[in-house]
Parts: structure tokens; C-alpha cells; sequence
């Protein structure tokens, strides 16, 4: 490999019995040369993904996410110098790179409509939260509401007298994908609030240039003050370990855990 650069994919030495691990993946996640990847810069997404994913957690992220985010980025907000990122798959791992615009005219139109539709979001941050919540929460029931039947080895003989037309692995289907379009409308409702993010990171931005040398861990403890459900088995399990030093379980819990 020459000095100076990261290795390309097939560059890297894959660990023992981990050799055909591609096999396991969809094309459309993998990096190629035709898909022009290898003139990208690339960064391990280690934040969201610090282990490998399966097959199956890669493909909905590989095939789903993207169109959510990118739609978001590119048409709704718009993000003025960003039109969202790709996402690719080595090892299990991760890997994103954005899709740059580095025309001026196009930011500062792009600039223009973020700000408005931004500010529509701000102005109204409350109600608007609000709805998304409810929505949201609709969502999760819809979740909860799909069940797999275990396919019998005959058709049930209603099958037949009632003139059905469908059979078992039809419904299996049907809710196979129910689950994979809830997938994706999660991920469209996941980036409707987007903009809290880049605002976050825009607070951040002002604080260290105001406050020279201030850590982010300080910063973004100022906002870190949101009270959400997606919190509550952290509290939860916090509340049960303080009961269980309370009564003088903790050393007993600790050497069942311990390997």
C-alpha cells in the first residue's frame, strides 16, 4: 500500500474465518469501484454503530435509512451545504461519507429555504413536538400490533369453504411488510426533528467561539436537560441498582454477573 493514504477495502487483512464475510451483506452496502466509492473520504460511524451489525440490521440501515435522511437533508430542510450521507458496510462495521455542494449559489438558495422552514420549527418548537410525540407513539402501537403466525404444514379447510383466495404465507408476508414500512416511516418521523441536532451543534459553535477552551462535555451538558421516554430503562435499571445496595444486595448481583 503506499504511504500516505488509508488502505482501500480489499487492502485490508481480514481476520481468520472472517474471509467471506461480503457474502453475508447486500451489494448495494458494500463499497465498489463503480459506485465511485473509492474517490470518497470515508469515517467509521462508531458512535451509532461501535459493533457489527448483522445482515439484516445492516440492510434496513443500508436500504431505509438513507432515503429518509437524504430526503430530509436534500429536499425538506434543506440542509444548505449538504445533501446527506452514504452509507457502506466493511466487516460489519459502519462506514459514512456526505454528499458535499461547494456551488455558492446553490447554499445560499438552499440557505434561504432552511432558514424559513427552520424557523417555522423553532417558532412552534412546543406544539410541534407535541404531535410528533403522539404520531410517534401511534407508531410504536403499530409496531406492537404485528404478529407472526407459525405456518402450518396444511391449510386450515376454511381456506377452501370460505373462497379465500390467500393462504397463510400470504398473512406472513403481509406483515413482514408492515414491519419493514413501519421500519421506514420510523426513520422519516427520526428526521423530522432533525434540525434539533444541527441547532444543538450551532449552540456549540457560538459557546466555544463566546468562551474560548471550553469542553464540549460543558457545552452540551447546558441542553442536555430534555426529559424523553427513550431515557427511561437507563432510570429504571438505576432505580434497581440503587435498591439493590440499599439492601445489601450489590456484592451478591455483582458475582452473579461477573463471568
Amino acid at each position: 500500500m503506499p504511504e500516505g493514504r488509508f488502505p482501500l477495502p480489499e487492502e485490508v487483512q481480514i481476520p481468520k474465518g472472517a474471509e467471506n464475510w461480503p457474502s453475508l451483506y447486500a451489494y448495494l452496502g458494500l463499497f465498489s469501484r463503480q459506485k465511485g466509492d473509492y474517490e470518497r473520504f470515508w469515517f467509521q460511524d462508531n458512535l451509532h454503530f461501535p459493533l457489527p451489525l448483522t445482515p439484516f440490521e445492516a440492510d434496513i440501515l443500508t436500504q431505509y435509512h438513507p432515503a429518509a435522511i437524504g430526503g430530509f437533508n436534500a429536499r425538506v430542510w434543506p440542509i444548505p451545504a449538504s445533501l446527506g450521507p452514504f452509507y457502506r458496510v466493511f466487516g460489519g462495521y459502519i462506514y459514512i461519507s456526505s454528499e458535499n455542494i461547494t456551488d455558492e449559489e446553490e447554499v445560499k438558495t438552499r440557505a434561504e429555504m432552511f432558514k424559513k422552514r427552520a424557523g417555522f420549527y423553532f417558532e412552534n418548537w412546543e406544539s410541534l413536538l407535541e404531535k410528533w410525540r403522539k404520531k410517534t407513539f401511534a407508531m410504536i402501537d403499530e409496531f406492537r400490533s404485528i404478529h407472526f403466525e407459525p405456518l402450518p404444514e396444511f391449510e386450515p379447510e376454511e381456506t377452501v369453504t370460505t373462497e379465500r383466495g390467500l393462504t397463510a404465507g400470504y398473512d406472513l408476508i403481509a406483515e413482514y411488510d408492515k414491519l419493514m414500512l413501519l421500519w421506514e416511516k420510523s426513520w422519516y418521523y427520526h428526521f423530522e426533528m432533525f434540525i434539533a441536532y444541527g441547532t444543538a451543534l450551532a449552540f456549540a459553535d457560538v459557546m466555544q467561539s463566546l468562551f474560548p477552551g471550553i469542553r464540549n462535555k460543558t457545552v452540551f451538558a447546558m441542553i442536555a436537560g430534555i426529559k424523553s421516554p427513550l431515557w427511561e430503562p437507563d432510570e429504571k435499571l438505576k432505580d434497581l441498582a440503587r435498591s439493590a445496595v440499599k439492601r445489601g444486595l450489590g456484592d451478591l448481583i455483582a458475582k452473579r454477573l461477573s463471568p
